[in-house]
């Protein structure tokens, strides 16, 4: 045994309950967690519903552009997120995800366009009015405020 150095072999807590009979499989928790979920849907869709109420209600004029009203808009927007993300709406997080990028994208010499919170609250409506199968029209919609953002950035250079 010259050079060389043996480990003790140890096993570790997840290797015995992985290894532990009368486990759940990942399949499994995952359904029992989307059940979990499932009353808490429609309130949160309700919530969704008021956050992008708010965003349609903001004032276009750019008249109350100051630090709080950027605030709201990205509040309002990861607000959105955080009710929408547990139930796997995805495009909906993503057009929020855009309008939170654009709010903090501003600065004195570049300032928000206050037009983009009812466009992308808008884009957010027919998101969630669209059949989960309409993937092309998603895409679309999801397409759209993409190219919103990326001008916004592009004429901010």
């Amino acid at each position: 045994m010259t050079g060389s150095v043996r480990f003790r072999q140890q096993t570790s807590r997840l290797s015995q309950l992985i290894d532990t009979p009368g486990g759940l499989t990942v399949a499994v928790a995952l359904r029992r967690a989307e059940a979990n979920l499932e009353p808490f849907r429609e309130p949160a869709l309700g919530l969704v519903d008021q956050h992008i109420a708010a965003l349609e209600a903001l004032d276009r004029t750019g008249a109350h552009a100051s630090p709080e009203a950027l605030e709201e808009v990205h509040g309002l927007a990861t607000a959105i997120i955080d009710c929408a993300s547990p139930f796997g709406l995805d495009d909906l997080c993503a057009i929020a995800s855009g309008l939170c990028d654009l709010a903090r994208d501003v600065s004195p010499d570049r300032p928000f366009d206050w037009r983009i919170p009812s466009v992308y609250a808008r884009a957010m409506v027919l998101v969630l009015s669209l059949p989960v199968e309409a993937h092309d029209q998603r895409r679309q919609v999801l397409d759209g405020t993409a190219a919103i953002l990326a001008r916004k950035r592009s004429t901010r250079d």
